[in-house]
């Protein structure tokens, strides 16, 4: 399994599932269309450094896989919005930066966690009330993995990007107890704070616009 498609459909996943029910459109891409078209963006991405700094590196085709994880989002919720590609890899590096901080401060994630959180995003497109489109999006996440569902949502892949969120959501949690954060704008500034710290030392690819 190419490690590309392996980020399609763990990011996929993340983005959708996380956010919930979607307001799906009728005159939108089929989700069988906007899969493959998303696959062939990433694959088509060539795989080098496109942004580095203090503990972390961006590669283009981690960057054409969050570019069409956000278009996907904003086409399953009808919205719109206006970014650069520089703003989508500032986002990258501050979500890396995050989880750097968060692991410096000592904050883990069990496997039991990961467990449980991933038998949660189970029951939640398992479920015969939820919006029918969830279980084709997840029909074609397993479909694109190649394994039988059980060994898609039992992969290596995958518990590393869900014990990513789990950190974050833990960090959020300690920042809210400490005073630091009280309300998601808190939490974005404090995103922007991170990476203002570490400007001067980032090294983006000229062609980044």
């Amino acid at each position: 399994m190419k490690r590309t498609k392996w980020i399609v459909i763990i990011s996929i996943a993340l983005t959708v599932l996380v956010t919930g029910s979607a307001l799906y459109a009728n005159n939108m891409p089929s989700i069988d269309e906007m899969f493959i078209a998303i696959d062939n963006q990433v694959e088509s991405a060539p795989d080098i450094v496109i942004a580095e700094g203090p503990d972390f590196e961006v590669y283009s085709k981690d960057f054409a896989l969050f570019k069409a994880n956000l278009e996907f989002s904003e086409k399953m919720n009808s919205v719109e919005m206006d970014r650069t590609d520089k703003d989508i890899i500032d986002e990258i590096i501050k979500e890396a930066l995050v989880v750097n901080l968060a692991r410096k401060e000592g904050l883990s994630v069990s496997g039991e966690e990961i467990e449980e959180y991933i038998t949660q995003l189970r029951g939640l497109v398992d479920d015969t009330e939820q919006d029918p489109v969830m279980k084709q999006i997840r029909d074609n996440l397993v479909k694109m993995s190649g394994l039988p569902e059980d060994e898609y949502w039992k992969s290596e892949e995958i518990t590393k990007k869900y014990e990513k969120v789990l950190l974050i959501q833990k960090f959020v949690r300690k920042l809210a107890e400490e005073g630091k954060i009280e309300t998601v704008d808190d939490f974005l500034n404090f995103k922007e704070k991170l990476i203002h710290n570490v400007k001067a030392d980032i090294i983006y690819n000229s062609e980044i616009e």
